[in-house]
């Protein structure tokens, strides 16, 4: 789960991502995604886009900037498995846990 200002950013199995607006009671949903490629592990929300540590797919940004609606904004595969991320210096940098592999260092 990630937390963005309103709205609460939940990932479910097989990669779908549904976003509900946290002040509303029942939280109602405002989007659906379906990233079948994410298998999101853990994530962070910065400047109106959230990284996900995707597991075998390496690092994922989605677009969250639009209430309501995510997009693939872009990624970065690395050999390892994206377990967990940190942004640094702002936003400018992450760093992605990879299992055996390390830590990745990563210029956003």
């Amino acid at each position: 789960m990630i937390a963005e200002e309103n709205l609460l950013h939940v990932g479910f199995v097989r990669g779908r991502m549904k976003t509900f607006r946290a002040e509303s009671a029942p939280p109602q949903v405002v989007s659906d995604f379906d990233g079948r490629f994410l298998g999101g592990r853990q994530g962070v929300a910065h400047a109106g886009f959230l990284f996900l540590a995707s597991g075998e797919h390496g690092l994922q940004v989605l677009d969250s900037s639009k209430p309501g609606t995510l997009s693939l904004a872009g990624g970065l595969p690395f050999d390892g498995f994206a377990h967990e991320v940190l942004l640094l210096d702002q936003g400018k940098t992450a760093l992605v846990a990879a299992g055996p592999q390390g830590i990745q260092i990563v210029d956003i």
